[in-house]
Protein backbone atom coordinates (compact mmCIF):
# COMPACT_ATOMS: atom_id res chain seq x y z
CA UNK A 1 0.00 0.00 0.00
CA UNK A 2 2.81 2.17 0.79
CA UNK A 3 4.37 1.11 -2.55
CA UNK A 4 0.85 2.85 -3.96
CA UNK A 5 0.87 6.08 -2.39
CA UNK A 6 3.84 7.02 -3.09
CA UNK A 7 3.29 6.84 -6.49
CA UNK A 8 0.37 8.35 -6.31
CA UNK A 9 2.06 11.08 -4.61
CA UNK A 10 4.13 11.47 -7.37
CA UNK A 11 7.17 11.14 -5.48
CA UNK A 12 9.51 8.15 -6.25
CA UNK A 13 9.36 4.48 -4.96
CA UNK A 14 11.90 3.67 -1.92
CA UNK A 15 14.34 0.72 -2.91
CA UNK A 16 12.13 -2.23 -0.64
CA UNK A 17 8.89 -0.17 -2.48
CA UNK A 18 10.03 -0.87 -6.08
CA UNK A 19 10.54 -4.19 -5.20
CA UNK A 20 6.66 -4.53 -4.28
CA UNK A 21 5.69 -3.25 -7.09
CA UNK A 22 8.34 -5.36 -9.07
CA UNK A 23 7.04 -8.50 -7.17
CA UNK A 24 3.26 -7.68 -8.28
CA UNK A 25 4.90 -7.18 -12.07
CA UNK A 26 5.96 -10.46 -12.05
CA UNK A 27 2.95 -12.22 -10.20
CA UNK A 28 0.63 -10.44 -13.05
CA UNK A 29 3.12 -12.11 -15.70
CA UNK A 30 3.32 -15.55 -14.02
CA UNK A 31 -0.27 -15.24 -13.57
CA UNK A 32 -1.49 -14.84 -16.91
CA UNK A 33 -3.04 -11.85 -16.12
CA UNK A 34 -1.96 -10.02 -19.27
CA UNK A 35 -3.29 -12.42 -21.65
CA UNK A 36 -6.80 -11.23 -21.48
CA UNK A 37 -6.46 -7.61 -19.85
CA UNK A 38 -3.60 -6.20 -22.39
CA UNK A 39 -4.83 -5.55 -25.56
CA UNK A 40 -1.99 -7.49 -27.82
CA UNK A 41 -0.32 -9.04 -25.77
CA UNK A 42 -1.11 -12.69 -27.01
CA UNK A 43 -0.54 -11.61 -30.39
CA UNK A 44 2.70 -9.75 -29.73
CA UNK A 45 4.87 -12.53 -28.16
CA UNK A 46 3.78 -11.19 -24.75
CA UNK A 47 4.47 -7.50 -24.74
CA UNK A 48 3.04 -4.36 -24.78
CA UNK A 49 3.57 -0.49 -24.05
CA UNK A 50 3.37 0.50 -20.65
CA UNK A 51 0.01 2.54 -21.80
CA UNK A 52 -1.50 -0.02 -22.61
CA UNK A 53 -1.16 -3.08 -19.76
CA UNK A 54 -4.38 -3.57 -17.91
CA UNK A 55 -6.47 -1.56 -19.70
CA UNK A 56 -8.36 -4.09 -20.49
CA UNK A 57 -10.63 -5.06 -23.64
CA UNK A 58 -7.94 -7.62 -24.79
CA UNK A 59 -9.50 -11.32 -25.17
CA UNK A 60 -13.20 -11.45 -24.87
CA UNK A 61 -15.42 -14.79 -24.57
CA UNK A 62 -18.72 -15.73 -25.67
CA UNK A 63 -20.64 -19.13 -24.33
CA UNK A 64 -22.89 -20.33 -22.73
CA UNK A 65 -22.36 -18.10 -19.85
CA UNK A 66 -22.89 -14.83 -22.55
CA UNK A 67 -19.74 -12.62 -23.22
CA UNK A 68 -17.74 -10.85 -20.96
CA UNK A 69 -14.96 -8.69 -21.35
CA UNK A 70 -12.08 -8.04 -19.64
CA UNK A 71 -12.16 -5.02 -16.71
CA UNK A 72 -9.79 -2.51 -17.29
CA UNK A 73 -7.75 -3.09 -14.45
CA UNK A 74 -5.96 0.26 -13.97
CA UNK A 75 -9.36 2.13 -13.72
CA UNK A 76 -11.06 -0.37 -11.13
CA UNK A 77 -7.88 -0.47 -8.41
CA UNK A 78 -7.90 3.72 -8.84
CA UNK A 79 -11.16 3.71 -6.01
CA UNK A 80 -10.49 0.63 -4.25
CA UNK A 81 -8.46 0.40 -1.09
CA UNK A 82 -6.07 -2.12 -0.60
CA UNK A 83 -8.80 -4.03 2.10
CA UNK A 84 -11.15 -3.66 -0.23
CA UNK A 85 -9.44 -5.07 -3.11
CA UNK A 86 -8.14 -8.35 -0.91
CA UNK A 87 -11.89 -8.68 -0.15
CA UNK A 88 -12.79 -8.77 -3.66
CA UNK A 89 -9.84 -10.69 -4.78
CA UNK A 90 -10.62 -12.92 -2.31
CA UNK A 91 -14.43 -13.69 -3.12
CA UNK A 92 -14.73 -13.31 -6.67
CA UNK A 93 -16.14 -16.20 -8.31
CA UNK A 94 -16.06 -14.57 -11.88
CA UNK A 95 -17.35 -15.51 -15.32
CA UNK A 96 -15.39 -17.62 -17.63
CA UNK A 97 -12.52 -17.20 -18.83
CA UNK A 98 -11.49 -15.46 -15.39
CA UNK A 99 -9.14 -18.06 -13.62
CA UNK A 100 -10.24 -16.74 -10.38
CA UNK A 101 -9.02 -19.91 -8.64
CA UNK A 102 -5.37 -18.70 -9.41
CA UNK A 103 -5.27 -16.28 -6.06
CA UNK A 104 -6.22 -19.52 -3.71
CA UNK A 105 -2.18 -19.89 -3.03
CA UNK A 106 -1.22 -16.21 -3.09
CA UNK A 107 -0.55 -14.98 0.35
CA UNK A 108 -1.91 -11.42 1.61
CA UNK A 109 1.54 -10.21 0.57
CA UNK A 110 0.93 -11.23 -3.00
CA UNK A 111 -2.23 -9.32 -3.16
CA UNK A 112 -1.31 -6.13 -1.58
CA UNK A 113 2.09 -6.47 -4.40
CA UNK A 114 -0.52 -6.73 -7.35
CA UNK A 115 -2.52 -4.12 -6.05
CA UNK A 116 0.87 -1.97 -5.50
CA UNK A 117 1.80 -2.99 -9.25
CA UNK A 118 -1.27 -1.95 -10.87
CA UNK A 119 -1.56 0.99 -9.20
CA UNK A 120 1.43 1.99 -9.65
CA UNK A 121 0.97 2.20 -13.71
CA UNK A 122 -1.88 4.98 -13.16
CA UNK A 123 -5.22 5.37 -14.92
CA UNK A 124 -5.27 4.41 -18.55
CA UNK A 125 -8.09 3.53 -21.01
CA UNK A 126 -11.49 3.24 -21.10
CA UNK A 127 -13.79 1.09 -18.94
CA UNK A 128 -14.49 -2.23 -20.92
CA UNK A 129 -17.93 -3.17 -22.16
CA UNK A 130 -20.54 -4.37 -19.75
CA UNK A 131 -21.36 -8.26 -19.12
CA UNK A 132 -23.76 -9.47 -21.88
CA UNK A 133 -26.58 -12.32 -21.14
CA UNK A 134 -26.87 -15.44 -23.25
CA UNK A 135 -28.81 -14.56 -26.51
CA UNK A 136 -28.11 -10.90 -26.52
CA UNK A 137 -26.11 -9.46 -29.14
CA UNK A 138 -22.65 -8.55 -27.66
CA UNK A 139 -20.06 -5.96 -29.02
CA UNK A 140 -17.18 -7.36 -31.22
CA UNK A 141 -14.45 -8.89 -31.22
CA UNK A 142 -14.16 -11.90 -28.83
CA UNK A 143 -14.08 -15.41 -29.47
CA UNK A 144 -16.91 -17.95 -29.39
CA UNK A 145 -16.50 -21.09 -27.26
CA UNK A 146 -19.08 -23.46 -29.70
CA UNK A 147 -19.71 -26.59 -27.11
CA UNK A 148 -20.18 -29.71 -30.07
CA UNK A 149 -22.35 -32.06 -29.88
CA UNK A 150 -22.03 -35.72 -28.66
CA UNK A 151 -21.54 -38.43 -31.99
CA UNK A 152 -25.37 -39.83 -32.73
CA UNK A 153 -23.63 -43.84 -32.90
CA UNK A 154 -20.29 -43.02 -31.28
CA UNK A 155 -18.52 -42.51 -34.55
CA UNK A 156 -15.36 -40.55 -34.49
CA UNK A 157 -16.25 -36.46 -34.03
CA UNK A 158 -13.56 -35.53 -36.91
CA UNK A 159 -14.26 -37.85 -39.74
CA UNK A 160 -14.79 -35.86 -42.94
CA UNK A 161 -12.95 -33.09 -44.47
CA UNK A 162 -11.70 -30.79 -41.72
CA UNK A 163 -12.40 -26.75 -41.59
CA UNK A 164 -9.96 -24.14 -42.67
CA UNK A 165 -7.52 -23.23 -40.04
CA UNK A 166 -6.93 -19.44 -38.61
CA UNK A 167 -4.24 -17.44 -37.09
CA UNK A 168 -5.94 -17.03 -34.09
CA UNK A 169 -4.32 -21.13 -33.11
CA UNK A 170 -1.11 -19.22 -32.09
CA UNK A 171 -2.91 -18.32 -28.83
CA UNK A 172 -3.97 -21.34 -28.03
CA UNK A 173 -1.47 -23.63 -30.09
CA UNK A 174 -3.13 -26.90 -28.34
CA UNK A 175 -6.44 -26.32 -30.23
CA UNK A 176 -4.90 -27.33 -32.98
CA UNK A 177 -4.86 -24.39 -36.37
CA UNK A 178 -7.52 -26.77 -38.05
CA UNK A 179 -9.78 -25.89 -35.43
CA UNK A 180 -10.61 -22.41 -35.58
CA UNK A 181 -13.06 -20.53 -37.82
CA UNK A 182 -14.22 -17.59 -38.75
CA UNK A 183 -18.39 -17.46 -38.20
CA UNK A 184 -19.01 -13.26 -38.32
CA UNK A 185 -16.86 -10.26 -39.08
CA UNK A 186 -14.71 -10.17 -35.73
CA UNK A 187 -16.18 -13.05 -34.26
CA UNK A 188 -14.34 -16.26 -34.23
CA UNK A 189 -14.67 -20.16 -32.88
CA UNK A 190 -13.45 -23.38 -31.83
CA UNK A 191 -14.95 -26.61 -30.59
CA UNK A 192 -14.65 -26.58 -26.97
CA UNK A 193 -13.30 -29.31 -26.09
CA UNK A 194 -10.38 -28.07 -28.34
CA UNK A 195 -10.42 -24.86 -26.04
CA UNK A 196 -10.61 -26.28 -22.94
CA UNK A 197 -7.81 -28.42 -23.59
CA UNK A 198 -5.58 -25.80 -24.64
CA UNK A 199 -6.33 -23.76 -21.74
CA UNK A 200 -5.63 -26.76 -19.12
CA UNK A 201 -2.24 -27.04 -21.33
CA UNK A 202 -1.26 -23.83 -20.80
CA UNK A 203 -2.02 -23.71 -16.86
CA UNK A 204 0.12 -26.52 -16.85
CA UNK A 205 2.83 -24.79 -18.51
CA UNK A 206 2.47 -22.43 -16.19
CA UNK A 207 2.27 -24.87 -13.20
CA UNK A 208 -1.04 -23.56 -12.20
CA UNK A 209 -2.73 -27.20 -12.07
CA UNK A 210 -0.62 -30.42 -12.09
Amino acid sequence: MAAAAAVARGAPPSPAQQSQIEHGRRLVNIGGCNDCHTPGWTTHGGTAPRNRLLVGGGLAFQGPWGTTYPTNLRLMVQSMSLARWTRAVRTTRARPMMPWWVFRDMSDGDIAAIYDYIRSLGPAGSPAPAYVPPGTPAPPSYLKLVVPQAPASGAARHRGRRPEGEPLARLFPAAGRERWRKINPGEWAVPGTALLKSLTGVARMRGLVP
